[in-house]
């Protein structure tokens, strides 16, 4: 009643009587009555300046709010005057940043380091955007040790942006953070108490048409139909996102599944092409990486590793022999590069029921020349392709892979790969 009565020049309990003066009125003459008496009695020095106050507040200010909790990020509008009031932040949007307060810093080193037993650990933390397909994963693998898998953070070459399970990005903290080793902490990355390490990057993958392999389609231009949070219990994770791709105009309906399993380095892909059409449907599925393992942004000191040694050169690896490629910050000495560079090694493993039909490690992605040594400043690329395959209308086709990070051996002077699980449900 006291607030009320800061907007009204008189009692609030007079508005009855106010009113009744405009009884014996009918129609549109009791309307402008009414309003009549309203503004007679409001109080116009409290009433207008909150009146503009509002109307400021819905011209001048945008809110985007995202199914997260990044933060709060208040930025100039992208054109005219005003704010934007979010809980995202991307590269492209730090010009405009005017305020921030980031969660991530704080969780991690507040509530994780003051509130966390060592019994806990290893155990999963994550963030994930139902609604947009994108978000992030953390293992904790003990207090210092800490690995982080970014999902759908990036944008294509196009300016596009992929929606669900695609591995690459960045947080917000490394959009704004003006110490450019933050972008080693991007894609996949490793944290060993002292720094990050820089194991995948933005994975290039896609469809391409059995008809004519140079018609790409990549995870930006499918339909996305939604993601969900299959299960969560800090041990076990396991994220989906579902698709529709048409290939040559056939309709493709794909299922992606992250799985993820506290103190493992690395995660499970699991992807299930179903034919939707009415037709027959040719595809080869491609996926690939210039990782830049171990320091963000280039190439040098990477070199391909299998079970069977070092890969220095470009090749093709027999996928009937080997079961995973790897990439191992180590120097090429084919072109005099020293053996002084981070030692960590990648590694991408198929499960040998779903193996694809092509590997191999290359300067760029659609060639194997053996007699070049890996040598690209940039563009060190591994690269796996299935197919072509030909599916028919109503048959489902499957790949899994493991994706994650080696250990080096310091006694073996060479990685090591863990032991993957592919049962992790």
């Amino acid at each position: 009643m006291k607030i009320l009565n800061i907007f009204l020049r008189k009692d609030v309990r007079d508005f009855e009587k106010a009113f009744n003066t405009c009884s014996d009125k009918k129609g549109i003459n009791s309307i402008i009555c009414k309003t009549s008496v309203f503004l007679s009695i409001i109080n116009k020095k409290v009433v207008i300046p909150v009146f503009l106050f509002l109307f400021s507040v819905f011209v001048l200010v945008d809110i985007n709010i995202v199914d997260n909790y990044y933060g709060l990020f208040i930025l100039k509008k992208q054109s005219g005057i005003g704010i934007e009031i979010t809980n995202d932040l991307y590269s492209d949007q730090v010009r405009r940043l005017l305020f921030k307060f980031d969660f991530n810093p704080f969780y991690e080193n507040v509530v994780v380091k003051k509130f966390t037993n060592k019994d806990e650990y290893p155990f999963l933390s994550f963030v994930w955007d139902k609604n947009n397909g994108r978000g992030f994963v953390r293992s904790f693998l003990s207090e210092n040790r800490k690995l982080l898998f970014v999902f759908s953070r990036f944008k294509e070459d196009n300016g596009a942006i992929p929606r669900g399970l695609f591995l690459g990005g960045e947080l917000p903290i490394t959009s704004y953070n003006e110490d450019k080793d933050f972008l080693n902490d991007t894609g996949m990355a490793y944290y060993d108490g002292t720094r990050w390490y820089h194991i995948w990057c933005t994975t290039n993958q896609g469809l391409a048409s059995a008809q004519d392999p140079n018609v790409l389609y990549t995870p930006a231009t499918w339909k996305f139909i939604g993601s969900q949070v299959v299960k969560n219990d800090e041990k076990k994770l396991v994220l989906k996102s579902s698709h529709i791709a048409y290939v040559d105009g056939v309709p493709l309906a794909m299922d992606r599944f992250a799985y993820f399993k506290a103190g493992e380095p690395y995660f499970i892909l699991d992807i299930k092409i179903k034919n939707i059409g009415d037709y027959v449907a040719g595809y080869y599925y491609i996926y690939g990486d210039e990782p830049w393992i171990g320091d963000y942004g280039y190439s040098e000191g990477d070199v391909g590793w299998t079970k069977e040694g070092l890969v220095l050169t470009e090749k093709e690896i027999d996928v009937t022999k080997h079961h995973f490629v790897g990439f191992f910050d180590y120097g090429n000495e084919l072109i005099g590069e020293p053996h002084t560079f981070t030692n960590v090694a990648s590694f991408i493993e198929w499960d040998p029921l779903t193996r694809p039909n092509s590997v191999y490690f290359s300067n760029q992605f659609g060639s194997v020349d053996h007699k070049k040594p890996l040598a690209h400043q940039l563009n060190r690329v591994v690269a796996l392709q299935w197919g072509p395959y030909y599916l028919k209308p109503g048959e489902i086709s499957e790949l899994r892979l493991a994706v994650g990070m080696a250990y080096f051996n310091e006694i073996l002077n060479f990685p090591m790969k863990p032991i993957v699980d592919f049962a992790i449900k």
